[in-house]
């Protein structure tokens, strides 16, 4: 049986990676410095913070995979390169462990701060002496509901920055994505996958309060700073690369609708 570790596993992504890999029958450990995070017997926690090197077990058992989800945009700097490059000094030089890394698609297009944190820890990880597969996600469906498109709905007018355009992913295909490579692992090759349709922001917003049942407004304004700036570039699709069979309208219906009722 494949020992897996995952790290970031109590985040948006990381808890879908570990439910996903218990269900297919994985021996499945968290790296994180909380115990009492998962109450599942089938989960093993490795204590320790990635930020901090000492604090990592000096004997630990040996882990085929590593698939590391571990991230912060308000601190990449200490999560994403510190973490990543502690992460490999931890992981021994004489056992291999094959590296999954789950990245962002479009870091090395922009020179957008957390977006070349994200392209430094896949540099650290290319060059490192373990087997590794990098995988550059677009943004999660999750994303453009919490961060894009309620932030800037009052209830009564939905404020809609003009020329943003999604391809956006769930994070279950994602994770789908990543138990695929678990299996069918090819080392060297990064991959890039974002959603089965892209969109333009104004439609999002339509879907949505379609699926909320609201007749609230739409008004159009200027990208408020460089976050959604970042979406009028083109730089987060990939119409070659769709993957998933969950559309924005599917996820929504399933996340804004009492138990998941179809609309």
């Amino acid at each position: 049986m494949q020992r897996i570790l995952v790290t970031g596993g109590t985040g948006t992504l990381g808890q879908e990676v570990v439910r996903l890999l218990i269900s297919n029958g994985y021996d499945v450990s968290v790296l994180s410095s909380n115990r009492t995070l998962f109450s599942s017997q089938h989960v093993r926690i490795v204590q320790g913070d990635l930020t901090d090197l000492s604090s990592l077990p000096h004997n630990t058992v040996h882990f085929n995979t590593v698939i590391h989800c571990a991230s912060n945009p308000s601190n990449a700097g200490l999560t994403d390169i510190k973490g990543t490059d502690n992460l490999l000094r931890w992981l021994s030089p004489y056992v291999e462990t094959r590296l999954i890394y789950v990245s962002i698609a479009g870091v090395d297009q922009t020179d957008y701060a957390y977006y070349q944190y994200k392209r430094a820890a896949e540099k650290l990880i290319s060059a490192s002496s373990h087997p590794w597969v990098i995988l550059r996600a677009a943004q999660f469906h999750d994303l453009v509901l919490h961060r894009i498109i309620q932030p800037l709905d009052n209830g009564v007018t939905v404020q809609v920055p003009e020329g943003l355009s999604f391809q956006s992913i769930d994070k279950r295909d994602i994770v789908r994505k990543i138990a695929d490579i678990t299996v069918h692992f090819s080392p060297g090759n990064t991959f890039t996958i974002a959603g089965p349709e892209i969109l333009k922001l104004e439609e999002m917003v339509t879907i949505y309060l379609e699926v909320s049942k609201r007749t609230s407004s739409m008004e159009p304004i200027p990208p408020p700073n460089a976050f959604f700036s970042l979406f009028t570039t083109g730089i987060n699709l990939a119409s070659d690369n769709k993957y998933g069979s969950i559309t924005w309208r599917s996820y929504l219906n399933n996340t804004l609708l009492p138990n998941g009722l179809q609309s």
